[in-house]
């Protein structure tokens, strides 16, 4: 009753206002349009739009952080005969993207070879680039110490603390052009044994995908990346395994309906209120102060001898304590306990109100589009932190699960919240209109804490007979955002990534304490879920 009443009185409150409001934005649409006409006087026909609102948004960037996607991945080899690796991937891989991407008579993905630009404070798409295939895929810079040289029999071998120095550190570099361009790959000479030194029989060499957000979200650049190496849109969407849940689907940007459009005007006073006034409480997780030194890690989930035990199938089990339990709610929860640890290391409090935590999501089915562009919706959930499972427990079973119909109502509450409704439309729509100065303060307004993407699980894949294994995705450090984790589940293993500022996670050993957790909790709860079946089974047999 408090809330509608409350609701009614800032409506009553904006109607003066609207007006002004309606003002505003006619004025912004025609300095837009006039903007538009001269861009388009300018540049001619290789003038190709403005960006939208939810590319558009991914222009706003800083030195310390920039909108790039990276993906790492690796391309297997037998230990026997690996060296000319890179030099076959680098040369195939070109001839590749040229005849499916490039020079095709229809581009699938023309877009990604055109160039970002700016004037009178809207970015915009050119399709003049000079850039050449040799521009956009080339070798790594040596990583290791002694250098990796760009052929021969020989070649240093690479550890992953001497990756996670390298990907930290190229995460936020500019991509070619002066930053124009919209990706660049880049082919590793240097590769990382499989298994122990002494015993190991295959190899694996890095490869970095590099997308500007402004191109795609997360989803495109798997997307991308596969494409590339199936050939055709049909395999790539036997490969994509989108859960089959129409009800878990944000609404889609920028499509709303009347029943929405009249809940955002009634609605949007009290929420643009909330916003303004809203306190957040300090935890060491917040900074206003984000740096140009990142730091990454990852997590491998190793192959296991029983399916049940793998990560993925230990969420599926979890997710179906509760009712309309979610892939996300298990591993927020997962999150939750992960982040306590953290704390504790620090010495650090965690905050009594939680953490604010992003959940992007994507709109619509993916096995239904193939188009590389962003199409997701922002989740803001408040996550409490506190201890995870505890196998010493008694009711350690009945805790999970009230510990989950927490997290489960908090993400049901939040998908259908005329907030997310606001903050939907908001991103889709009206961001398209602002110039850059206007879009740099609101991206810089955003209270949050931690992104936290999963994607959807994603089959195996190779290229020319090499197998891509291992891919981790790690996501941009965007205003004033310091941790970004991922999870990618590809060829039924789980993947986590992050991508941190070095103010807040200060070593890789830090951020792999956080990736480690995630995956640590999860398989606690599998164990937890395990003695309960076999508990169940031993009554049943007593019976």
């Amino acid at each position: 009753m408090l809330l509608k009443l409350f609701n009614i009185c800032a409506f009553i409150l904006f109607i003066p206002i609207y007006p002004f409001v309606g003002l505003f934005f006619l004025t912004l649409l025609s300095y837009g349009a006039l903007a538009k006409r001269l861009i388009r006087l300018y540049y001619g026909a290789s003038f190709k739009g403005f960006l939208e609102g939810l590319d558009a948004i991914w222009n706003v960037e800083t030195g310390s952080s920039r909108s790039m996607l990276n993906l790492l991945f690796f391309v297997e080899s037998p230990l026997e005969g690996h060296s000319d690796i890179p030099e076959r991937f680098l040369r195939d891989i070109r001839k590749t993207i040229l005849e499916k991407l490039k020079n095709a008579p229809r581009q699938p993905y023309p877009r990604i070879f055109w160039t970002r630009r700016q004037r009178f404070g809207y970015c915009f798409w050119t399709d003049d680039s000079k850039l050449t295939i040799e521009d956009y895929v080339r070798f790594m810079e040596p990583i290791g110490k002694d250098g990796g040289g760009g052929g021969g029999s020989e070649r240093k071998f690479l550890d992953e603390a001497q990756l996670h120095e390298f990907a930290g550190k190229v995460s936020n570099r500019h991509l070619p052009n002066g930053h124009a361009a919209c990706w660049e790959l880049l082919i590793g000479t240097e590769p990382v044994r499989q298994g122990k030194s002494d015993t190991a029989t295959t190899v694996k060499y890095p490869m970095m995908l590099r997308l500007h957000h402004t191109a795609g979200d997360g989803m495109a650049i798997v997307k991308l990346i596969l494409d590339t190496i199936t050939g055709n849109h049909a395999a790539l969407a036997a490969r994509i395994c989108t859960p089959a849940k129409p009800a878990e689907e944000p609404n889609k940007c920028g499509g709303l309906k009347l029943t929405q459009l009249l809940k955002l005007g009634l609605n949007g006073p009290a929420i643009v209120l909330r916003m303004i006034f809203r306190k957040t409480e300090k935890s060491y997780l917040s900074t206003t102060k984000v740096t140009n030194y990142k730091v990454a890690n990852w997590h491998h989930e190793p192959p296991v001898e029983v399916p049940e035990q793998a990560v993925i199938s230990i969420v599926k089990r979890t997710k179906q304590l509760v009712e309309g339990g979610r892939f996300s709610d298990v591993f927020l929860l997962a999150l939750a306990s992960s982040f306590q640890k953290f704390f504790d290391a620090k010495g650090e409090p965690a905050p009594e109100q939680g953490i604010s935590v992003i959940v992007p999501g994507r709109a619509g089915s993916e096995a239904k589009s193939l188009k590389i562009k962003n199409r997701f919706t922002t989740r803001h959930q408040q996550l409490k932190i506190g201890r995870g499972v505890q196998l010493d427990s008694p009711d350690k079973l009945s805790k999970l699960r009230q510990q989950l119909s927490i997290i489960a109502q908090g993400s049901t509450c939040t998908r259908s919240n005329a907030s997310h409704t606001v903050t939907s439309w908001f991103i889709s729509t009206l961001t398209g209109m602002l110039p850059v100065p206007m879009l740099r303060l609101v991206v810089h307004s955003f209270r949050v804490n931690v992104v936290f993407s999963i994607l959807p699980e994603i089959e195996q894949v190779s290229f020319q007979g090499l197998r891509m294994v291992d891919p981790v995705l790690l996501l941009p450090n965007t205003g004033n955002i310091s941790v970004c984790l991922a999870v990618l589940t590809f060829g039924n293993k789980v993947h986590v990534g992050i991508l941190a500022d070095r103010t807040i996670v200060s070593s890789e050993e830090e951020a792999h304490l956080i990736v480690e957790e995630v995956v640590a909790e999860i398989q606690r709860m599998g164990k937890v879920l395990d003695e309960e079946q076999k508990m169940t089974s031993i009554s049943f047999e007593n019976e």
